[in-house]
């Protein structure tokens, strides 16, 4: 009853067994929400971790948690209809030193391939900052042409009052790195909006 009338097309949930959040697991929620005209869910995958900021237990961790929800969901009829979200805010979270970012790079083609994988047809969403940084999109989006790990749907976060005089200048530019590197255009999703003050958790305003 509230989801038809809101006509929400996209949404965002923690992959199956997923310890983040009390609620919302993709398993959960999936069959009403595209019942009522939902067309596509991102799953968040760190949000398989327990705590905020992600528990940091390594890669090899972390990929036989890869492994174990790609496989469900894989197997899952609504899998076509999901993106895979591998990192969520790495700016700040596992890889907040500007010397990490190539390792950054180097674990979204590791992610990217073993998903890959196991759903070969997957559609992968990134690489998810917690703002637009425009030297950090060109350099990835350079990476990623590179290494043939290119995501399908482009993703960060709008989530200050700059949101209000630079989106504009920001999805220019993101425009103008594909078009410089001869990239078609990729769908992109802000898949956390809001100001900080004022706007999460005030349904009215968002």
């Amino acid at each position: 009853n509230m989801l038809a009338p809101l006509k929400t097309q996209y949404a965002s949930q923690k992959p199956p067994n997923g310890l983040q959040h009390p609620n919302g697991d993709v398993f959960d929620v999936e069959n009403q929400f595209f019942r009522t005209g939902g067309k596509q869910i991102q799953v968040i995958m760190q949000d398989i971790y327990t705590n905020w900021p992600y528990d940091n237990l390594g890669m090899t961790d972390y990929l036989a948690k890869v492994t174990t929800m790609v496989t469900q969901m894989a197997a899952d009829a609504n899998h076509s209809n999901y993106v895979y979200v591998p990192f969520n805010e790495p700016d700040w979270i596992w890889y907040n030193n500007s010397d990490k970012l190539q390792t950054l790079f180097n674990d979204w083609k590791t992610v990217y391939q073993k998903i890959r994988s196991i759903d070969p047809t997957a559609k992968i969403g990134g690489i998810n900052f917690s703002y637009y940084d425009s030297s950090v999109y060109q350099q990835f989006m350079t990476f990623a042409k590179n290494n043939n790990c290119l995501p399908d749907v482009t993703t960060w976060h709008e989530l200050g009052n700059d949101f209000f005089t630079d989106w504009y200048t920001h999805y220019n530019h993101y425009r103008g790195v594909e078009t410089s590197l001869g990239i078609s255009p990729r769908p992109i999703s802000i898949n956390e909006y809001g100001r900080y003050s004022g706007d999460l958790g005030v349904p009215g305003n968002l």
